[in-house]
């Protein structure tokens, strides 16, 4: 019902099954994947600050099932989150919240790669646009993110490395990786975990 309210251009009600489905699962581990479903509905309507709540609950799910690697990943968005589009958040967390989620990430990532690859993405953000190094870093995480196959990180690092091009007046560069992006989101279905993402490109 969740999934079909999203499609039917409810994202708010969407959230709230998802929302709802959570509490009513009995395991951690489901509990975790629908809140990161409505954290995904909640980005899709522009409300960061449930976004950044549903992926913290996320994260204390699976870390209280086990999932560390998972955990990492949940907090690694929410620096890309946070990050990425503090537009959509009505009360902004400062920069310190943020390097303290880095830092739980990096904590229970543990070398897995989509972890590794989230959290690259998610320090890519930080970098200074004067940074020369920036563009091959960023190419580093986008790197890690198709190894790991998490193709929404990858879509995310290419609209860094664009928004870079845009920013030195390389109209050609951020043409050429919003096709690349294009292509990455080419291969993902429109759901609740995809849909912000969508809208976004």
């Amino acid at each position: 019902l969740a999934e079909q309210q999203l499609l039917r251009g409810r994202p708010h009600e969407s959230q709230g099954c998802f929302e709802q489905a959570a509490r009513l699962a009995s395991a951690d581990a489901d509990r975790a994947r629908l809140l990161r479903l409505a954290a995904g509905a909640a980005a899709s309507r522009l409300v960061g600050n449930d976004t950044l709540r549903l992926l913290s609950q996320a994260a204390a799910c699976s870390l209280a099932c086990g999932d560390r690697h998972a955990a990492a990943e949940d907090f690694a968005w929410m620096v890309i989150f946070l990050r990425w589009a503090p537009g959509i958040m009505a009360v902004i967390p400062g920069p310190a919240d943020g390097e303290r989620w880095l830092m739980q990430a990096q904590a229970h990532a543990d070398g897995a790669a989509a972890a590794d690859a989230a959290i690259a993405v998610a320090q890519a953000f930080a970098l200074p646009d004067a940074n020369a190094r920036a563009p091959t870093l960023i190419e580093h995480a986008i790197s890690l993110a198709r190894d790991a196959r998490a193709a929404l990180v990858e879509s995310t690092a290419l609209d860094v490395l664009c928004s870079r091009h845009l920013a030195h007046g390389d109209l050609a560069l951020a043409i050429r990786e919003t096709e690349r992006r294009g292509d990455v989101l080419g291969r993902v279905a429109f759901d609740a975990s995809t849909a912000y993402h969508f809208n976004d490109y």
